[in-house]
């Protein structure tokens, strides 16, 4: 299967409300018969502000061959950051060199492309003017006070965006291939915005829940196939703790080199289910309660004195 990005230039936009991406997407890096792999599992919850919710959201999609797009938060503004980089990565061949500064351009012009769509409703005139005059034509506090809103705005969404890129020989894998994980994540430090991942990655509001998962299982990037689908399936399980992310409905997709991605099976999917049976953690039954004995040798005097200090 060619994976080729949507076509975006014959859809027509429209005001819609805010659909929050409540969510949970996951991303991880494996390897499989001495060729890298790359797993990928989402859910398919989404929640329109004042509205409800549903289990209707396919959450990916692609910004260049062979490279999917997994997205959460305002689902409405990641469709417009996918956009600018499926037009940005059209003609980049992406390296291990180059990877990382190609994926910042595109979330840079975004946010560009917010501060000046701001400014403009707010003022009536675009960005880069009012930087270059905007201390001459307005009182100083005023300045300082818009410069400050718009250092607080933010992408409003969250991607992983997944693939493999050309490397030197070294390690296992014979291909001269190397996954990448690179996630777009913002936030009112503007750190890290764009940054790539060696072994895992996880965004939306399960994303925490996911990772602590993750660390749990020592997932990292020489781990087998089978194994990081089973761990990526359990912190998906893990994440559903969290409010607002979908629980019945998850896509769970293994890339592969040369354009060629699988979703896993039914057989597959029972087969995660027999290995979380297994492995997963139990519920405690109430015959369970009683081993749960408090003695009193089990605490001792609270101290305040600074000998134990």
């Amino acid at each position: 299967m060619t994976l080729r990005p949507r076509e975006y230039q014959n859809r027509r936009e429209r005001k819609r409300p805010q659909r929050k991406g409540m969510t949970v997407c996951i991303a991880a890096a494996c390897g499989h018969e001495d060729e890298p792999r790359i797993v990928l599992c989402h859910d398919w919850q989404q929640e329109i502000e004042g509205l409800g919710s549903s289990e209707t959201r396919n959450k990916m999609d692609w910004v260049k061959d062979g490279w999917p797009v997994l997205e959460a938060d305002l689902l409405n503004r990641a469709e417009s950051l996918i956009r600018i980089y499926v037009d940005h990565l059209a003609n980049v061949d992406l390296t291990e060199e180059n990877v990382f500064s190609e994926m910042k351009v595109p979330a840079q012009q975004f946010k560009g492309i917010l501060a000046d769509d701001y400014i403009r409703q707010l003022l009536g005139i675009d960005y880069n003017y009012f930087l270059q005059y905007g201390k001459e034509r307005f009182p100083a506090d005023f300045f300082r006070e818009k410069m400050n809103e718009v250092s607080q705005i933010t992408l409003g969404a969250s991607l992983i965006i997944a693939g493999f890129v050309p490397c030197k020989k070294i390690g296992p894998y014979s291909q001269g291939l190397s996954s990448t994980i690179c996630v777009v994540e913002d936030s009112l430090r503007h750190n890290d915005t764009v940054r790539i991942e060696t072994d895992f990655a996880a965004i939306g509001s399960g994303s925490d829940a996911a990772i602590a998962a993750m660390f749990h299982r020592g997932q990292h990037w020489e781990r087998n196939l089978m194994y990081t689908i089973y761990s990526v399936f359990e912190a998906k399980r893990y994440a559903e703790g969290v409010p607002g992310v979908g629980p019945d409905i998850v896509s769970i997709d293994v890339l592969e080199p040369q354009n060629v991605i699988r979703s896993l099976s039914d057989a597959g999917y029972e087969y995660c289910e027999s290995l979380w049976t297994r492995f997963g953690p139990r519920a405690m039954r109430e015959k369970h309660k009683a081993k749960f004995e408090m003695k009193d040798e089990y605490l001792e005097p609270f101290s305040t004195t600074g000998d134990e200090w």
